[in-house]
């Protein structure tokens, strides 16, 4: 049984600025959840690729596979969850190492998502202007956060 992913925004009004922000992390929920209703249900870790429906990239991360979260969602009514949204120069103006440097941060911290038992999904999708990306990160409870923010990697990854 899948069921919604809810945003919420406990009685506050997000400022126009983010309206945009707030309508990408509805969209890639929207894609995770069409991808829980076509795909077997794993218990193990997995990290899967694909396509937000106007086939920009996107990753999904499955820390101790899509079961964990499946059993949440059909338990609970509200998840927690966090939206990283990414800001860079355009691709032409980055330097191939600091392109680099990016993804290996990035592929360090999904290594160590299984170390957080709090966090249940990770997803990364890339942004409508093409080169920045965001993410939406599913947790089950607000622990997560703290326990993620003490990670170094993660402090290097947002400096």
């Amino acid at each position: 049984m899948i069921v919604n992913l809810i945003f919420q925004q406990d009685k506050k009004e997000f400022p126009v600025a983010f309206s945009s922000d707030i309508d990408f992390l509805k969209e890639v929920r929207t894609a995770v959840l069409e991808n829980l209703k076509c795909s077997p249900i794993t218990s193990t870790s997995e990290v899967s690729y694909g396509r937000l429906p106007d086939q920009r990239p996107m990753r999904r991360v499955f820390p101790r596979g899509r079961e964990h979260l499946i059993s949440l969602m059909s338990k609970r009514d509200t998840l927690y969850f966090v939206g990283f949204i990414g800001f860079t120069k355009d691709a032409d103006e980055l330097d191939e190492n600091i392109k680099e440097d990016i993804w290996n941060i990035d592929n360090k911290l999904v290594e160590q998502l299984s170390g957080h038992s709090n966090i249940v999904g990770y997803f990364s999708a890339e942004r409508l202007d093409g080169h920045n990306w965001g993410n939406l990160v599913v947790c089950k409870s607000s622990d997560a956060i703290n326990e993620w923010m003490t990670s170094k990697t993660h402090t290097t990854a947002i400096t």
